[in-house]
């Protein structure tokens, strides 16, 4: 036995030197590299000076050293080093004085991304002075007022520069506006303000929406049933046919609506539109409207989720005497329905026209889970 342990600790020795000869070759390889050194050293100065002069070696002019920055700031920000970005960015606007709209506005972004709203804000204000930058400057200068919900300044900012607005831009301030909007007191300042949010986006369905609903109270019906029947045909949404139902009941034309929304349904298949159908006019629908319903939905492939509809209004409506079935129908399609974003994928039992996951507008619709 003892010669045997003898016979390996030569082994053991050898093993033990060849471990630590690589170990110390492998600190020395990354010694060198300043991509895999520690996070404390990244965000020191020393790596900050280090890399920016390696940069300015590679860069023939000023715009090939932008890119080349924004290219390892954002390569940084995928590694989970925001804060080796943000400074890498910083110092390199404060060497070499770049007033380049991709790197201010990288800069912007990851400000609000951080929370540093007011940083910024102060980095992009600069951008709309000149000309050529300022549409580089409005979307992320949205995203900041957003956060902030300071919707006059982003009003303002539509005011001053709305030729330099992009198209997501513009939807995005006609939202801004109908949020500043409900903060008016009187009907007729919100109108007002909502004709600019259609002026900036002439399909947001919210400003339809919100814009009939103020001429209905200011009296003008007509307005606002061209208003809903516009929002109708761009969207469908179940709270645009509510506000609709309860119009058409004021025009005392509560017949037609219901042959202008079969119609709607039939041309336009929609899972808000048959809901609404089937909760408000399901003792005047015959066999003969849900085929009919069935067979445009199966041409809009969502034929499977217009069954589940029909189905439960059928249980409804032929066992009105059984008060447990009904609750159990009403739980069911409660528990089963959500709001989903199109965007990103969040669902939400509650609508809402801004998603809470992506802040994207206009994006949650009514889906069967």
């Amino acid at each position: 036995m003892i010669e045997l342990l003898f016979l390996l600790l030569p082994v053991a020795a050898g093993y033990g030197w060849i471990m630590g000869r690589n170990s110390e070759r492998s600190r020395h390889r990354h010694s060198h590299n300043p991509s895999s050194r520690s996070s404390s050293y990244l965000v020191s100065d020393e790596y900050i000076h280090e890399y920016l002069k390696s940069l300015k070696g590679k860069a023939t002019d000023l715009d090939f050293f932008c890119r080349q920055l924004v290219d390892t700031a954002t390569s940084l920000v995928r590694q989970g080093k925001v804060d080796t970005a943000v400074a890498l960015v910083e110092q390199a606007i404060k060497d070499e004085k770049i007033s380049s709209p991709d790197v201010l506005c990288f800069l912007a972004k990851q400000y609000t991304a951080m929370g540093l709203l007011a940083r910024a804000e102060n980095t992009l204000l600069p951008l709309l002075k000149r000309s050529k930058s300022r549409a580089h400057a409005i979307g992320p200068l949205l995203r900041v007022y957003q956060s902030l919900k300071t919707w006059t300044n982003s009003l303002s900012l539509f005011q001053e520069h709305s030729d330099d607005f992009r198209s997501d831009d513009l939807h995005i301030v006609s939202h801004h506006i109908c949020e500043y909007a409900n903060h008016e007191e009187t009907s007729a300042q919100k109108s007002s303000l909502l004709d600019i949010a259609l002026g900036a986006a002439p399909n947001n369905v919210r400003a339809m929406l919100e814009k009939a609903q103020c001429e209905i109270e200011l009296g003008h019906l007509n307005i606002a049933q061209e208003l809903l029947s516009a929002a109708r045909r761009t969207s469908g949404l179940y709270r645009i046919l509510e506000l609709e139902k309860a119009l058409y009941h004021q025009l005392n034309e509560p017949d037609d609506y219901l042959s202008i929304l079969i119609q709607f349904t039939l041309d336009k298949p929609n899972l808000s539109a048959i809901l609404f159908m089937l909760d408000n006019y399901h003792e005047q629908l015959n066999i003969e409207h849900i085929e009919d319903i069935l067979q445009s939905c199966q041409q809009a492939s969502i034929e499977k989720e217009a069954r589940q509809l029909i189905l439960r209004w059928y249980i409804i409506t032929h066992f009105e005497e059984s008060h447990f079935l009904r609750q159990m129908v009403q739980h069911d399609l409660e528990k089963h329905s959500a709001y989903r974003c199109q965007n990103c994928g969040f669902s939400t039992p509650s609508f809402s026209w801004n998603c809470p996951s992506c802040n994207q507008w206009d994006t949650l619709h009514l889906k069967l889970i």
